[in-house]
C-alpha cells in the first residue's frame, strides 16, 4: 500500500499526512492535538508515560 501523502486544513485545525499505519494521538494540556504516525504504538505510549512520572 502507498503512503498516504496531504495537507489540509478545517476551520478549527490543519493537518498533514506523512505516511499510513498505526498512529497514536495525544491531547496537549493547551488543548491542542497532536496525532503520531509510529510503527510501534503500544511502545510510545509507554515511553509518554515514564516520561510523565519523572
Amino acid at each position: 500500500m502507498a503512503p498516504a501523502l496531504g495537507f489540509w486544513w478545517t476551520p478549527h485545525s490543519a493537518f498533514s499526512t506523512l505516511r499510513t499505519g498505526p498512529a497514536l494521538r495525544l491531547v496537549m494540556h493547551t488543548g491542542r492535538t497532536v496525532t503520531i504516525t509510529v510503527p510501534d504504538p503500544d511502545a510510545l505510549v509507554t515511553i509518554v508515560h515514564e516520561a510523565k512520572s519523572a
